[in-house]
């Protein structure tokens, strides 16, 4: 687990500091190198933590049965234009909350 976190702060040193020299394509592939190990860092967490901090699913995950109550995929051929567009403004809207929750700060308010 530590060698993992370890890894992980090199990968954002790196893409730190090809930031500082604008090579993007470096922060790009740093930044890859960073999601790749997070999600396997997460994994041993969970599996170390038990079954209890995996429970719950991160925010976008949990916004897709939302969507699809939102335009069921049997609807959206037979909904009248109007009702789409404004089913589709409130899943945007949802999604919208959704990803500001997770880039908010951890000690700042939840979105509502």
């Amino acid at each position: 687990m530590r060698d993992n976190l370890r890894k992980l702060g090199a990968d954002f040193a790196d893409a730190a500091a090809a930031a500082d020299h604008d090579d993007w394509a470096a922060v790009l592939q740093a930044m890859r190198l960073i999601q790749g190990r997070a999600v396997v860092t997460r994994g041993l967490l969970e599996r170390l933590l038990g079954q209890e901090a995996a429970a719950e699913p991160p925010p976008l995950v949990r916004a897709i049965p939302a969507v699809r109550r939102l335009i069921p995929d049997r609807e959206i051929d037979r909904l009248p234009v109007d009702e789409l567009r404004a089913r589709m403004r409130m899943m945007l809207q949802l999604l919208d909350r959704e990803v500001k929750a997770v880039f908010s700060p951890p000690d700042a308010p939840s979105i509502p």
